[in-house]
Order: C-alpha cells, then sequence, then structure tokens
C-alpha cells in the first residue's frame, strides 16, 4: 500500500499494476499495448487503423474500400453459433442499401452474442456507421478467429 504525507506527490507514486487473468489479452496491433476486457469490442470507436489485417495488401486499402459489402458478408456469415443470422447474400445485399440499419441490428446482435457493454451502439452506428463499420469488422474477426485475405476474410488457421 502507498502512504502519502504531506510532502509526496501523487506523480511520485507509480503506477498501479493490472492484474493479469484469463478474462484480459492483449489487442494484436502493433500501436501502443491496449488491454481490453472480454466485454470490449477489439478496437475502439475510431481505431480504424487497429483493425487486424490493416495495410495495403490484402488488408483494408482493397478489400474494405474496393470491396466493402463482400468483406462485411464474409466476416458475418462465419459468425459461431449466428449463421442463420448472418447469411452472406443477405449481408451483402443488404448493408449496400441501408448500412445504418445493418450496423445497428448487428451492434444489437454482437453485444448480446459477445456479452459486451456499450450503451451508445445505436446513436454509433446511425451517425457514424464507417467507423461503425470498422468496430464491428474488427470485433468479428478477432472474436472468429478470421483473417482478411483479397475480397473475404478465412479463418486463421488456412493463414498458417
Amino acid at each position: 500500500p502507498l502512504h502519502f504525507s504531506p510532502s509526496t506527490s501523487l506523480l511520485s507514486a507509480p503506477p498501479p499494476l493490472l492484474p493479469l487473468s484469463d478474462s484480459l489479452h492483449f489487442s494484436p496491433s502493433p500501436l501502443p499495448l491496449t488491454i481490453m476486457t472480454s466485454h470490449d469490442w477489439a478496437n475502439g470507436f475510431c481505431s480504424c487503423f487497429s483493425t487486424k489485417g490493416c495495410g495495403c495488401m490484402p488488408g483494408c486499402i482493397p478489400n474494405c474500400i474496393c470491396c466493402m459489402p463482400c468483406m462485411w458478408a464474409s466476416a458475418t456469415s462465419q459468425i459461431k453459433g449466428k449463421e442463420d443470422w448472418g447469411s452472406y447474400w443477405k449481408c451483402c445485399l443488404l448493408v449496400q442499401f441501408c448500412p445504418c440499419c445493418v450496423f445497428c441490428a448487428t451492434y444489437s446482435e454482437l453485444t448480446e452474442h459477445y456479452g459486451i457493454e456499450d450503451k451508445y451502439w445505436c446513436l454509433k452506428a446511425s451517425t457514424f456507421p464507417l467507423l461503425s463499420y470498422y468496430q464491428l469488422f474488427g470485433t468479428i474477426l478477432e472474436r472468429e478467429k478470421l483473417s482478411m485475405v483479397n475480397f473475404k476474410v478465412v479463418p486463421d488457421q488456412e493463414m498458417q
């Protein structure tokens, strides 16, 4: 325990250590190390560049800009336990017609499915659909152990 006297500054106290347990894991991003619990999204809301596989090839630039509906459908169709909900063709078509509605429905499904606590999911989906896409997409990649290849996502085992 730390004891403070009038001559001790709060700045001189060492930061508390975080306990490591099975419910904590580290993000694979090359950006500063972050700790997230199993109740968090895989990347922050404004952290597009920390999405798993972000980069030039075969990452975000060609896949998520040119082929976003295909990437979205490929990822959502591979959510374990949600195979009927996230069928490839349904997701591919709907995200093109009304992305805000699709992301709102996906936030609703995934907060429950993954046990994520986020009280602003509806606001995020309706006002910032592109940021919502990257947050949802990154979380699906992390939680379902998927990786980006050209025009689709595949299980991480196929990448080895």
